[in-house]
């Protein structure tokens, strides 16, 4: 400050030049147990300088430290989690009218049971779940290995039959319409085993009453 206030307004003005440094940085770790590296790289400067690696390093690297990992780091996860939920695709699928957008389902219980991950229409290997909008409640859980976008052309089908034991017959009687059944993907399965699947798939039917629902048959 005090050079500052020696200098002309038009001199202080003037823009600085930067400096170039093209002076490389040997980057490491802070530690208390660390050895003299600067020591270390001046003793060995020699191996710089063979076959030909002087036309890149022109002098000793400079050693920078980097903070080293502290108790509140390996505590605390800075990084924003991605919120999950099931909702449509967007690209505008056959499947997308029918998925309802959500982050949560309600149990059998009446508490509500949040959803991890990101999944919609195409989200392939998932546990689903068939939700009638005038129960107000998941009526079905079923599971599939292909997209659920797939696994939806047969219970649509399903809506023109007459067949009583199929999910769908529900918005058939009670006076629902078919515009009462949506779409909850409850949670991605990935994968080729099957036995996995249905053990998830079993979870959720416990988990969300739908034993005696429509599930009652399986």
């Amino acid at each position: 400050m005090k050079e500052g206030f020696k200098m002309m307004q038009e001199e202080a003005l003037v823009r600085a030049e930067k400096k170039k440094d093209e002076r490389i940085n040997f980057v490491i770790t802070h530690s208390a147990y660390m050895p003299n590296v600067n020591r270390i790289l001046k003793r060995h400067s020699h191996y710089l300088r063979e076959e030909g690696l002087d036309r890149y390093i022109q002098e000793i690297p400079r050693v920078a430290l980097r903070r080293g990992k502290n108790l509140a780091d390996l505590v605390v996860n800075a990084k924003r989690k991605k919120e999950g939920g099931s909702r449509p695709c967007g690209k505008g699928c056959k499947l997308c009218k029918l998925m309802v957008e959500t982050k949560e389902v309600m149990d059998k219980n009446g508490g509500m049971r949040k959803i991890k991950g990101e999944m919609d229409c195409r989200t392939v290997g998932a546990i689903y779940s068939i939700w009638c909008k005038r129960c107000s409640k998941v009526i079905y859980v079923g599971k599939t290995q292909n997209r659920v976008m797939d696994r939806f052309i047969g219970h649509r089908a399903d809506l023109r039959g007459e067949d009583e034991s199929k999910p769908a017959y529900h918005f058939k009687e009670r006076g629902h319409v078919e515009d009462d059944m949506g779409v909850v993907v409850v949670e991605e399965v990935q994968g080729k085993d099957d036995l996995y699947r249905v053990t998830r798939e079993r979870y959720w039917m416990n988990c969300l009453g739908t034993l005696n629902e429509e599930n009652k048959r399986k």
